[in-house]
């Protein structure tokens, strides 16, 4: 111990000392003090992401929000038999129990502008939002405000991926309160 902590220690013995006369006669001072400790509440688990690994091979990629609670819970690419002719991201976003929300705002970015789509509740569809492309890939990026981006989007096919083949993105992205945002 250094100097410092034995002056500490003679003001924490004399401070005693000085309390000893209020005590009253046969009472002690108590050894321990007690805290209250409020405990935090646990953060909501971070869903596991769901990534179709031909998107990987279509140049898509997922860069993760620093802040905010819209994680992508899944993300899918469809082939051109897959999408039917349609050429769209389809996307959906979910609470914490995994029921649709509606009125979120979600940009799509590209080289010349941007758009934003707003969530519909579009009962008996499986996707709240889509978004027409029409240039191909690595062209188009999605994001909700305050989420992860998923970019490297577009027309185009693993084989060919520099023509206009009509192919799709399935997107879902869910809230979670409280994301520590560690996958």
């Amino acid at each position: 111990m250094g100097p410092r902590w034995i002056w500490l220690f003679a003001g924490w013995l004399f401070g005693l000392s000085l309390l000893a006369p209020w005590r009253g006669a046969g009472q002690t001072l108590p050894t321990a003090i007690y805290l209250p400790i409020a405990a935090a509440p646990a953060p909501m688990p971070t869903p596991a992401l769901d990534w179709d690994p031909r998107l990987d091979q279509r140049g898509a990629y997922l860069i993760l929000a620093e802040q905010g609670a819209w994680r992508l819970l899944r993300a899918r690419w469809l082939d051109e038999q897959q999408s039917a002719g349609r050429h769209h991201i389809y996307i959906d976003t979910l609470d914490a129990e995994g029921k649709r929300v509606t009125g979120v705002q979600v940009r799509i970015l590209w080289a010349g502008g941007e758009a934003t789509v707003v969530t519909e509740a579009k009962p008996g569809e499986p996707y709240a939002a889509n978004f027409p492309m029409f240039a191909v890939a690595p062209a188009y990026s999605a994001q909700p405000a305050g989420g992860d981006l998923v970019g490297g989007m577009g027309l185009g096919s693993i084989e060919q991926p520099a023509y206009a083949i009509h192919t799709s993105y399935e997107l879902i992205w869910q809230y979670v309160p409280g994301d520590d945002y560690a996958r």
